[in-house]
């Protein structure tokens, strides 16, 4: 699988990497040469904000096709690539691989630079990978180190309505063990949501079946959870919905499935949705192309490398 573990029994971690397997990717589009040089490269993922649209695909146009086949890039190896690499072991590169995705079948000359921008950055980055902590793990929001049994926390975002082909929204979510990410996704959300509530409502009911099933694994395993599983919301009104089911309910009516499943689980004690301000929402890292100092804060908190403070 192209993975590699790194064990500190010392310290008591335990480092998955696919540095080996993103060589030799960038081997295979020329951008490091036998001896893995050089090591400089774009310091994210995505330029910030970038949206890849198909209105950039070559969509039979002369012109485009020409000038995309002019690169000598294989785009659709490329992408899937990533894409292995975002699965796997890095799930900061989610978000990036799924708007390289959604292009593959007719990538266009304004996407290959997109592809090469990700390569870029992994030629700088391609040690990093997910660090687990024993026992003694790390908490997203807090510095200190917690003696407790494993517990999961999880993170919920969306970017409402950003896809700039279909108007609908961005969902990530981000389930963290031992410090490390353990389950996470980045995916372009099935139906149009008509406000920001609505779209993140659509991504926590999405999350809760993730945290349900990891529930079940931790049980299987002799570990159940005992206490509910914290999600955390950067939606007032989603936390307010989840514990009130009176709460914007005229709003929220026509996904009023989706609304009764997060009160039932709050309500059966499996699932605790909590607010946290935006700047420590780690699921934002998945629905967006961030800024240089936000992506690199959260990408290493997600991976196990760094935490939050209180301060931060």
């Amino acid at each position: 699988m192209g993975v590699e573990i790194a064990r500190d029994r010392e310290k008591r971690t335990l480092e998955l990497k696919q540095t080996a397997y993103i060589e030799k990717i960038l081997k295979q589009f020329g951008m490091i040469d036998d001896e893995g040089q050089p090591t400089h490269g774009n310091a994210t993922p995505l330029a910030e904000n970038t949206k890849l649209s198909r209105e950039d695909c070559c969509g039979g146009d002369p012109k485009k096709k020409a000038e995309y086949e002019a690169t000598g890039v294989d785009y659709p190896s490329g992408a899937a690539s990533i894409l292995y690499a975002a699965l796997v072991t890095c799930p900061h590169l989610a978000f990036a691989a799924k708007e390289l995705c959604k292009v593959m079948s007719d990538p266009g000359p304004k996407h290959v630079k997109a592809l090469k921008h990700v390569l870029k950055y992994l030629r700088a980055n391609r040690h990093l990978g997910l660090k687990y902590h024993a026992r003694d793990y790390m908490n997203s929001l807090h510095m200190e180190y917690q003696l407790a049994d494993l517990i999961i926390e999880a993170y919920a975002d969306a970017s409402f309505g950003d896809d700039p082909d279909t108007r609908r929204s961005t969902q990530g979510f981000v389930a963290k063990l031992c410090g490390a990410a353990v389950a996470w996704f980045s995916q372009g959300q099935k139906s149009t949501s008509l406000s920001t509530a609505e779209a993140e409502l659509i991504c926590l009911a999405d999350a809760i079946k993730e945290i349900l099933y990891m529930r079940d694994a931790m049980r299987f395993f002799g570990l159940p959870q005992e206490d509910p599983t914290t999600i955390y919301e950067d939606n007032q009104a989603v936390v307010a919905t989840a514990y009130n089911p009176g709460k914007n309910h005229g709003k929220l009516k026509h996904v009023a499935i989706r609304t009764h499943r997060v009160q039932e689980e709050v309500r059966l004690e499996n699932i605790d949705v909590q607010w946290t301000e935006t700047s420590k929402m780690l699921a934002d890292i998945l629905t967006k192309a961030l800024g240089k100092k936000q992506f690199q804060k959260l990408a290493l908190a997600i991976l196990g490398h760094t935490c939050f403070s209180d301060e931060m």
